[in-house]
């Protein structure tokens, strides 16, 4: 199937391209989850937040986490169709930045290349911006090869040149279709490439590969200048997700290191391959089973977000005589809504679970519990996610409108209450406060805590019921 990009050369050559007046709405807006079954978010999540700070936390969205749950979080963000001209448009034309492009690029650092160009090509006929065409470039690139990006390149790049991207990626095709070459524009990485048959790059210094301009990332493993001979297991495991994914796709990456590979892109939401719980036998029953059969059964329950039977209930208080632990359980899923009424372990019963946990894993679930005591409604203190927005811009990339409203801050809990800032809500609470002292180092605690504390509690308690899932009948919890 040949790209869209040719299909569109004689509107591409017929009309120059120009910076629109306004934001194309029907494009920012466009996403593939639209419906709450999908795991959509609400198609009115930007109503009345500012286009500047929108614009400014999509680039900053961390991309990087092992919490499979979180990481799917983002994906349905980026990946929902919500309406962009409900935003306050307070930036000025030339600040204008494409919350769809911004959303491809954020995709793509999250390794999730395939929902990327499934967005792209579900709505894009015609890049009218430099930006647009060269991330529909790197997808080709990487969907379908050197010689289909080449085709495109020389369709393309009379209308794009100029720009370092532009100049590089016609400085590699020249070279690919054998054509008179032209020099590379201030890349060593792609001169490498080229002329030094002995460059390649230390599989175990990957991070690297994050300094480097995605062109030349994607050509690095494009020439399969990646050395895996000092790789090692424990080296996998601090791997951003755009090199994992990258990973696994490289014919050349160690058979002895696949599994480990495989694991991290589970818990980056990237590899395929789901791990399922283990499903109910047909003649389970609740009155005889024992612990550890029973916290397989409660981890199968929480993966599908089931509601915990009041007989589960009261089997995990028998076997709480010798299982401590069970009052922790008991008393989790009460705050997460899951049981048919609410129960208040006693205190000494809750000092008695928690200590079977380890330390670290203790501490956590203390701070578990407080951020779910939180109420429902809303907490009392949204400042203390919104203000996150202060930190954010000491970096000097962002800043803050000038407010003069004495009822700022208040304006903002009012809003947020009724949940109408959702977007900035949600991006906010991703972000760590670099003050924060009593934050635990878990960062999925973090983002959850945050999430309850800005109202978006459903959001919250899905991390928090996979967070449990991951501690049944486990001291450590990972």
């Amino acid at each position: 199937m040949r790209f869209f990009f040719l299909t569109t050369l004689l509107s591409l050559l017929a009309f120059p391209i120009q910076a629109s007046e306004k934001p194309n709405y029907v494009r920012e807006s466009y996403g593939l989850l639209r419906s709450d079954i999908q795991g959509a978010f609400p198609k009115g999540m930007w109503k009345g937040q500012r286009r500047s700070e929108a614009q400014f936390l999509l680039s900053a969205m961390p991309a990087n986490g092992t919490d499979r749950t979180l990481q799917q979080m983002k994906r349905a963000f980026l990946l929902s169709h919500a309406d962009t001209s409900l935003l306050k448009n307070d930036a000025k034309k030339e600040k204008h930045q494409d919350i769809f492009v911004l959303r491809l690029r954020k995709l793509m650092e999250l390794g999730l290349y395939n929902e990327a160009f499934k967005l792209y090509t579900s709505l894009v006929n015609e890049a009218e911006s430099s930006d647009l065409a060269e991330l529909g470039l790197l997808l080709v690139l990487d969907k379908k090869g050197l010689s289909t990006t080449c085709l495109d390149v020389k369709v393309l790049s009379s209308s794009f040149e100029g720009t370092q991207f532009w100049n590089n990626i016609n400085a590699i095709c020249d070279r690919e279709l054998g054509m008179p070459a032209t020099e590379f524009d201030n890349s060593t990485i792609l001169e490498s490439l080229y002329n030094d048959k002995d460059f390649y790059l230390p599989a175990q210094y990957s991070e690297r590969l994050l300094t480097f301009t995605p062109l030349e990332r994607h050509m690095v493993f494009k020439k399969q200048r990646i050395n895996y001979d000092g790789l090692e297991k424990s080296d996998i495991t601090a791997l951003h997700p755009q090199v994992t994914r990258f990973f696994l796709n490289d014919p050349n990456f160690p058979e002895s290191l696949q599994k480990a590979l495989k694991t991290q892109a589970h818990k980056q939401n990237i590899h395929t391959q789901e791990r399922e719980s283990e499903a109910l036998d047909d003649d389970f029953k609740i009155k005889d089973v024992g612990q550890k059969d029973l916290e397989k059964a409660l981890t199968y329950k929480l993966h599908k977000n089931e509601a915990i039977p009041e007989e589960w209930i009261t089997r995990l208080y028998a076997l709480a005589v010798d299982s401590p632990q069970n009052y922790v359980y008991i008393q989790f899923f009460s705050l997460l809504d899951l049981t048919s009424k609410k129960y208040e372990v006693p205190e000494d019963k809750w000092d008695s679970g928690i200590s079977y946990f380890t330390e670290k894993s203790a501490e956590n679930l203390k701070y578990l519990k407080t951020a779910l005591d939180k109420p429902v409604k809303f907490s009392n203190n949204p400042a203390s996610v919104y203000e996150k927005r202060l930190v954010l811009a000491e970096n000097g990339q962002f800043q803050l409108p000038i407010e003069t409203e004495q009822d700022f801050w208040s304006g903002w809990q009012k809003d947020a209450e009724v949940q109408k800032y959702i977007g900035l809500s949600f991006l906010l609470a991703l972000h760590s406060d670099p003050n924060e002292t009593e934050e635990p180092s878990d960062q999925t605690l973090k983002v959850m805590s945050s999430l309850t504390t800005v109202g978006l509690i459903e959001k919250a308690h899905l991390l928090a019921r996979q967070y449990l899932a991951r501690k049944m009948g486990n001291k450590e919890g990972e």
